[in-house]
C-alpha cells in the first residue's frame, strides 16, 4: 500500500505544474486470461472494468497520462491431475488493479475535432485476493493503447480505445501461498514471464482543465 500511496503522490505533484489536464472517468469490460503454473493454472472470470486518467500535453501531439484501472473478478484454481491432492480445486474472488504512467501520441484524423492516439505505459500491478490465507501481489506491469478521441465541446469529448495490461514477474512467486490442502505452503511455479494478459474495450467522457 505505500508503493501504492507513493506512486501516486509522484505522478500528482508532476500533473498539478501542468497548464493544461484532461480527465477522464472510464468504464469498461476486461478480458482477463489464465495464470499457469506447473502444478496447474488458475482461470479468471471476465468482468465490468473501471478507471480514472489524468494527463497533460508536454509537448505538442503528446500526452504524459497517470492511469487507474480495476476489476473484480472471481478466479478459479485447477490443478493439473497429479496435483490434485495437494493443491485442490478452489474459487478465490479477487480484485486485479493497475496504476500505470504512459507517454501517448496523438494525430488528427478527419478533423480538428477527431484524434487517433496510442501509447505505451509502465507502472504497478496490485491483485488483492479475498481471502486471508492468500498473500497479495505487487508487480511491475506494462501496459499498451489504442483508441480514438472525439471533441464535443472545446473542453468535452469522447474517448474510445482497446487496451493490453500485462503485469510482468523477473524472479520468485509468492502468490498463493496459501492455495494448498494443508494450510500456508509454497512451491507453485510460473511458466511465463508474465503473470498473464488482460485486455478490454472502455469508454468515458474527458474534460480538459486549462490554469
Amino acid at each position: 500500500m505505500k508503493k501504492i500511496i507513493l506512486l501516486i503522490l509522484t505522478i500528482s505533484s508532476i500533473i498539478s505544474s501542468a497548464q493544461n489536464i484532461e480527465i477522464t472517468p472510464m468504464a469498461g469490460y476486461s478480458f482477463i486470461g489464465n495464470m499457469n503454473f506447473y502444478q496447474g493454472k488458475i482461470h479468471m472470470d471476465d468482468n465490468f472494468a473501471y478507471g480514472l486518467k489524468i494527463g497533460f500535453s508536454p509537448l505538442e501531439n503528446s500526452v504524459l497520462e497517470f492511469s487507474y484501472q480495476g476489476t473484480n473478478t472471481n478466479a478459479q484454481w485447477q490443478p493439473y491431475y497429479n496435483w490434485s491432492a495437494d493443491y485442490p480445486s478452489r474459487d478465490l474472488p479477487l480484485s486485479i488493479n493497475y496504476f500505470t504512467l504512459a507517454l501517448q501520441q496523438e494525430r488528427m484524423l478527419a478533423n480538428d475535432k477527431t484524434y487517433g492516439f496510442g501509447g505505451i505505459g509502465i507502472g504497478m500491478a496490485y491483485i488483492n485476493p479475498n481471502d486471508t490465507s492468500v498473500d497479495d501481489l505487487y508487480s511491475f506491469a506494462i501496459s499498451i493503447e489504442l483508441g480514438i478521441k472525439i471533441l464535443v465541446t472545446d473542453r468535452v469529448g469522447i474517448r474510445m480505445q482497446g487496451s493490453l495490461q500485462m503485469p510482468v514477474y523477473f524472479d520468485g512467486l509468492g502468490f498463493y501461498a496459501g492455495i494448498g490442502s494443508g494450510g500456508s505452503s509454497g512451491g507453485l511455479s510460473l511458466n511465463t514471464g508474465t503473470y498473464f494478459v488482460q485486455g478490454g474495450f472502455s469508454g468515458g467522457l474527458f474534460y480538459k482543465i486549462s490554469k
